[in-house]
């Protein structure tokens, strides 16, 4: 098929096999010591004259060894249209094509390949795998090939995190209601304590990258400044202020975390399972910033200790 291809495509220009590399550097740098994704079965030269026809394209024997000679000249001629239809953006006319090929010759390597690529870019994406997969058995594996694969378990992955994201999005407002709810009672029961409850130990807890969430932390620790809160940054930020003394950096693994009080999240763009049970918090408040719903909903578990504590 490369013989044929390099009749209708530049040598400059992007291969329709989704590698996304020129031509010339794909298919058409076939040759020499590389085993040919794209090889011509050698008896088709040897076919009588009268019995060729336009298109050179033969697979191996092992893939066309049942057909008759006019079969394969057939295949041959509906694989150089299909590339034709693929390249021109034709891609129901190509797929069309080589699905004909296929009805013949069901393990024809290049058909499964380029059909394979044409479902993924229409977004077929369990189909494109199973073609795909179905012609790196049919041959040995090859860079292009491999790519185009890659390209299908990548947009897989892809859709399925949008997919939970979405859930999950849906999900937040219902469980920002349940938890505010549930949290009144706790709420009031502080109130009521009056003066007492300040006098437990503020915690806030977030990030010091120098971007928008330490802004936010520094912020809420010059509103509470009267309350002596200790600032505990996580993540690798740099921990240095005009009350350096407030200000520790969370490290588990030293028992370095807050414990008791109010505990003040400024943000959930971290992870704090490693830590949370031992904080032992009295009050737990969390200021939203910027991080994914499915994150949201992990961290708010984790801080609310499966429901035990109001957020």
């Amino acid at each position: 098929m490369s013989e044929v291809a390099s009749n209708l495509v530049s040598r400059n220009s992007r291969y329709p096999c989704g590698s996304g590399r020129r031509y010339k550097d794909c298919h058409g740098a076939i040759g020499g010591g590389n085993a040919d994704p794209l090889a011509r079965d050698s008896r088709a030269d040897a076919a009588p004259r009268h019995m060729r026809t336009t298109s050179s394209y033969r697979a191996p024997a092992a893939e066309w060894a049942h057909l008759s000679e006019s079969e394969r000249a057939q295949c041959g001629t509906l694989m150089r249209q299909a590339l034709t239809y693929q390249i021109a953006g034709q891609l129901d006319e190509a797929a069309a094509a080589y699905q004909e090929v296929l009805a013949q010759a069901p393990s024809t390597h290049d058909a499964l390949h380029m059909a394979g690529v044409i479902e993924l870019s229409r977004g077929n994406l369990d189909k494109a795998e199973r073609l795909i997969t179905a012609a790196m058995a049919a041959r040995p594996s090859y860079n292009a090939i491999e790519h185009n694969l890659r390209l299908v378990h990548d947009a897989k992955f892809a859709a399925l995190l949008s997919k939970t994201e979405d859930l999950c999005e849906r999900a937040l407002p219902i469980l920002g209601e349940f938890t505010l709810a549930r949290g009144k009672p706790h709420m009031n029961s502080i109130s009521a304590e009056g003066a007492t409850s300040l006098k437990k130990p503020i915690h806030l807890i977030g990030r010091l990258d120098a971007g928008e969430s330490e802004q936010s932390l520094r912020r809420i620790a010059d509103l509470v400044a009267p309350h002596e809160p200790t600032v505990w940054c996580v993540g690798d930020g740099i921990v240095e202020s005009a009350h350096a003394r407030n200000m520790r950096r969370v490290d588990a693994m030293v028992g370095a975390l807050p414990r008791g009080g109010t505990h003040v999240y400024v943000g959930v763009d971290y992870n704090c399972a490693s830590w949370i049970d031992r904080a032992d918090a009295d009050r737990v408040i969390v200021f939203c910033g910027s991080a994914a719903p499915s994150f949201y909903i992990e961290q708010l578990r984790a801080l609310d200790r499966d429901g035990s504590l109001a957020i």
